[in-house]
């Protein structure tokens, strides 16, 4: 920017008077003895709290923020404007939705020139004293909204932090002035709440669009043109020849009245949000887009850029007071700019928008920001996204490539975002195929995202431009293992996020979406597996004759660990059993002030078990219904601290809790079986539990989850709090009681629902029970245990209303403070009375029983299964060379370098090892080398293992050497000698 002197406004009265009286003399101040939530300077005079040093100022209309009329302050260097607003208040609120608002102070302020060297100083006072402050330079012309929040994550540079509680004055000071010049000041807010995204920096210097350097891309020739105008028919509505011109008559009247109404126009203000003119453009956009008549579509421009220039004059443009209009907001604009962007060219406006449309979007950063050392400057390859920027963003990039007026140059822009688009898919989605957002698995997000961006990939696909075959391969991956987490349709509640409904559906017809945009790599046909899976969702649709030659899919069946989501999938039939634990790496979800408030335990082993109704099974048909009387402290599985709700309740800001631990994860055993483990490590739940004022250490516990087909095996050990009072609990089952599903059967007593609530203690630690679902438990070796049949009363997870339900409950009673508590217990998934008492009696027999607890401790997990001859290890801790652990003893497994999942499954001619590290370490990019020693000896059943894996055979033993990165499962086939 070059220095521009800001001319001099010549006058008698600041020629006369060295202090700048104002040359129109206002009206007396209105006496005023407090400052207004907000400062509009509505009044007839100048608020008498308001004063101005070697200056001058004056009420004026002729730029506004809000109202009619805004402060005009006509200065040279020196000069100071004051607010004594009398004490601020308290400057550290936290508020809001999920806690982001803060307090905070609101600017806007209108400069009129440019100038190196001329600011403003905001200083922030206590009486004469100067606390903070913060510089406005002379970088853009035009509104800016200043937000600078007084403490989280402030701009403002306090000198003397200790007077924040103090504040009562603010003082703006100008200097490096040539001159004079005005600014302008409307709808200040000197202490107010405001979302901490909100937060609104001084414009530093002017910018300016990108011009990337396409020199040596190859020119698109017809074929490539014809593909680029393809895709820009999906952008812009077909015309309605249909309709009358009555019709479009009174269209163009009506929008009309509503800019009449609404005031749309020079000198009025922004009065409402962004979002509500943006969709009154849309719909005016629409209507030119599809009028066929060239009066009337010229009528809708000229609406369109009316309401467009007065937007730009309050502030919608790049650095302006608006702000940057995207995600959720901006889509709409970028819609409408885009339906009306002849109109705009036409107009000579369409580079102002599109500018402030790449400004808001972060298009340059995105896709042309500088390379590092080494890499092409102007060509990056996008920034790591989470599934929220597919959802909200990613099509709203390709609709600002398609804005570029040159045909070469925007055939260039479409084809760099289908590369930078390529990259942001297997950058945003994991290698398990997790999907995510605020750093982690989310489901919420990731059904968004799949919606919004399978319509955009099988877009560019139709046009002969997709995005790479990794990129698909990707997506596909997140899409399908979807499947995995819903039992039918509704994904587990324990990945709800902050929406605990239960009612979360995946996203079906983004799965035909993808499945078409695989046609460019498949010879125009669809991606076979994914319509497969389509079909199970929309069985009534295999009858449409474009499904023909295509198969409706069984349901997934085996073992899936999602080590970046921290999850254990275990499917049968039509069942899924599902565990979500968390980690210092895996987030346990997130909760806000008024949503998801009490999912404190969500992910404390939460084991779901969807089985009803079939074929879909869902969370609210097996039994799960947050919203009508669910003890949030009983969710299946989860060992938890049974404290009131007020305790585990969120308070006013975002949690998004982390473990102490990092020995969370899953291992797929084959892709059969599987074994999930959960090291419990939590001091932020062992808090909110306790007294104010009490200390302690963290809740902790180890457990862990056998899948051997139909058997799910759970023991846990370590379990223990201190400085609590309330007791900690291992809940078996909470089931709601509806329709069919009234009867529970524990110990072979039928319990049904009565008119007051039945309890039945079983105080020695054994028992089996049948739920109202047909999942049968029995505990072994236990604490006391307890089952209730009953009303309960609780809270809606958004904390809104009481709730109440009739349910099954039944837990492990480890007590307050327990010390090394411990537990068993097996489920039989979809059972049925008769064959869990015969279970129940194999298991007294220890040589022919089903399974046998080979060892349980703090150390290790481990568990013998009969009928799949398979024997399962969770490895918590690494055990000691020199005197060897018993449980190593004996049986396949020998020795192991480091803590670690094993199964190990043996048949007549070979023995299957699977193994893995559950600690993720995700930034980690070499993996750890995990070595086992096994019994016998053993080779490759084929070369293809030797990449990853070593076998040296040593005195009758093998030891086997793989690496292993980010949580990921490897089985090996070893054959017998």
């Amino acid at each position: 920017m070059s220095n521009i002197k800001i001319p001099t406004i010549v006058s008698l009265c600041l020629i006369s008077i060295p202090a700048l009286l104002p040359c129109n003399a206002a009206p007396p101040a209105e006496p005023k003895t407090s400052w207004p939530d907000v400062e509009s300077f509505e009044g007839k005079s100048l608020p008498a709290y308001v004063t101005s040093e070697k200056s001058s100022i004056e009420l004026s209309s002729e730029h506004i923020q809000d109202g009619k009329q805004s402060l005009k302050w006509t200065l040279q260097n020196g000069a100071s404007l004051k607010f004594a607003t009398g004490p601020l208040g308290n400057v550290n609120v936290y508020t809001g939705y999920g806690g982001y608002s803060r307090s905070s102070l609101t600017l806007p302020v209108k400069l009129t020139g440019l100038s190196k060297t001329a600011k403003l100083t905001v200083e922030f006072r206590a009486g004469d004293e100067a606390a903070g402050h913060y510089d406005i330079p002379f970088a853009h012309v035009g509104w800016q909204q200043l937000v600078h929040h007084y403490t989280w994550h402030t701009k403002i540079k306090w000198t003397k932090g200790n007077l924040r509680s103090k504040l009562d004055n603010i003082v703006i000071r100008a200097s490096g002035i040539e001159g004079s010049t005005h600014a302008y000041f409307d709808a200040i807010r000197f202490n107010h709440p405001r979302d901490f995204r909100d937060a609104r920096n001084p414009v530093l210097q002017a910018w300016a669009p990108k011009k990337p350097n396409f020199t040596g891309k190859p020119n698109p020739g017809p074929e490539e043109l014809a593909k680029l105008q393809t895709l820009e028919t999906f952008f812009t509505p077909r015309p309605n020849t249909g309709a009358s011109a009555k019709h479009w008559q009174n269209e163009i009247k009506r929008i009309n009245q509503r800019i009449e109404k609404e005031s749309l126009g020079h000198g009025n203000p922004i009065s409402k949000n962004l979002g509500h003119y943006f969709g009154f453009l849309n719909l005016i956009a629409d209507r030119y887009a599809t009028c066929p008549s060239p009066e009337y579509k010229n009528q809708f421009a000229k609406q369109f850029i009316t309401i467009n220039h007065w937007m730009q004059e309050q502030g919608l443009v790049v650095n302006g007071s608006c702000g940057k209009a995207n995600n959720y907001v901006g889509r709409t604009y970028v819609d409408a700019v885009t339906k009306a962007r002849e109109a705009l060219a036409k107009d000579g406006s369409l580079q102002r928008s599109l500018a402030y449309i790449k400004w808001s979007y972060h298009y340059d950063d995105r896709f042309f920001r500088p390379g590092k050392k080494g890499e092409e400057s102007d060509f990056g390859i996008g920034q790591v996204v989470s599934m929220d920027y597919l959802h909200n963003e990613a099509r709203r990039m390709l609709q600002i490539a398609l804005m570029h007026r040159d045909t070469t140059e925007r055939f260039h822009h479409v084809n760099h975002f289908r590369t930078v688009l390529s990259n942001q898919i297997t950058a945003s989605i994991k290698p398990d195929g997790s999907l995510f957002h605020h750093g982690f698995h989310y489901f919420a997000y990731g059904t968004m995202g799949m919606n919004s961006i399978s319509g955009t990939l099988l877009e560019l696909s139709k046009a002969g431009l997709p995005v790479s075959r990794p990129a698909l391969d990707a997506i596909k991956l997140g899409i399908m293992r979807m499947r995995w987490y819903s039992g039918g349709d509704t994904v587990m509640l324990a990945l709800c996020g902050r929406h605990p409904s239960g009612t979360q559906r995946i996203p079906a017809e983004a799965f035909l979406k993808l499945a078409q945009a695989y046609a460019p790599y498949l010879e125009g046909k669809w991606d076979p597996e994914m319509v497969a899976a389509y079909l199970r969702f929309r069985p009534a649709k295999a009858v449409e004759k474009r499904f023909h030659g295509y198969q409706q899919e069984s349901h997934p069946h085996g073992h899936v660990s999602m080590p970046y989501a921290g999850l254990g999938l275990h499917r049968r039939s039509h069942w899924l059993a599902g565990v979500k634990g968390f980690s210092q790496y895996v987030s346990a979800g997130e909760s806000y002030a008024n949503a998801n408030r009490f999912g404190m335990y969500l992910s404390n082993g939460f084991l779901e078990i969807h089985s009803h109704p079939r074929p879909l099974p869902s969370v609210h048909g097996s039994g799960t219904l947050p919203d009508q009387g669910w003890n949030w402290c009983a969710l299946d599985g989860t060992t938890s601290i049974h404290a009131p709700l007020s305790n585990i309740a969120n308070g006013n800001g975002t949690r998004i809790e982390r473990s102490g631990g990092s020995f969370n994860g899953g291992l797929s055993h084959d892709g059969r079986n599987g074994l999930f483990v959960l090291n419990l490590d939590s001091p932020m739940q062992a808090h909110r539990c306790r007294e104010k004022g009490s200390k302690g250490g963290p809740f902790k516990a180890r457990k862990s989850w056998f899948f051997f087909d139909q058997h799910i095996i759970c023991l846990g050990t370590g379990i223990q709090t201190d400085q609590i009072q309330y007791p900690v609990r291992t809940t078996l089952f909470q089931k709601h009681l509806n329709g069919e599903h009234t009867t529970t059967i524990a110990n072979a007593e039928t319990i049904t629902l009565g008119e007051k609530t039945n309890i039945r203690s079983f105080p020695k630690g054994h028992a089996t029970f049948t739920d109202p679902y047909g999942n049968g438990y029995i505990v072994r070796n236990s604490d006391p245990i307890q089952l209730t049949v009953g009303q309960q009363q609780s809270r809606s997870g958004y904390d809104k209303v009481d709730t109440q339900g009739a349910y099954a409950t039944a837990w492990i009673d480890h007590g307050p403070n327990p010390k090394n508590a411990q537990y068993e217990y097996v489920i039989l998934p979809q059972t049925n009375e008769e064959e869990l008492q015969t279970f129940a009696k194999q298991l007294k027999v220890s040589d022919p029983a089903p399974y046998q607890v080979l060892h349980q401790s703090q150390q290790a997990h481990v568990v013998y299964h009969r009928s799949s001859n398979t024997i399962g290890y969770a490895i918590f801790e690494t055990p000691t060379t020199d005197q060897p652990e018993p449980w190593l003893s004996k049986g396949p497994l020998a020795s192991v370098s480091q803590t670690c999942l094993v199964m190990i499954e043996e048949n007549e001619q070979q023995v299957i090892v699977s193994l893995t590290d559950p600690n993720i370490r995700p930034k980690e990019k070499t993996p750890t080398n995990i070595r086992i020693t096994l019994r016998g000896t053993l080779s490759r059943t084929t070369d293809e293992q030797a990449s990853y894996s070593i076998v040296q055979n040593e005195n009758d033993h093998t030891s086997i050497t793989v690496p292993v990165l980010h949580g990921e499962s490897h089985t090996l086939y070893l054959n017998k000698r």
